[in-house]
């Protein structure tokens, strides 16, 4: 047995808090919300929420507003045919 009472097996690792801050952490909450409008009667509906959207450094988005940029490259899966 270990000091304290605690054997090997139920001994967790303990972390310095300095040593946390420099982790890069999943976010808690979120501060923004998206909110999609397409349905299947009317799917070419853009979502709401994102003012800013980025491709490749190129702004898509905005302000909201779609640009005409076209800086990616469609992706194509296994089961696309031309």
């Amino acid at each position: 047995m270990l000091a304290g009472g605690r054997g090997l097996i139920s001994s967790t690792p303990r972390v310095s808090p300095s040593r946390m801050k420099s982790r890069l952490q999943r976010p808690r909450s979120s501060n923004s919300t998206v909110n999609a409008r397409a349905t299947f009667e009317k799917p070419n509906q853009y979502s709401e929420g994102m003012p800013y959207v980025a491709v490749n450094g190129v702004l898509v988005v905005d302000q909201g507003k779609i640009t005409a940029a076209a800086p990616g490259k469609a992706l194509r899966g296994p089961g696309y045919r031309p």
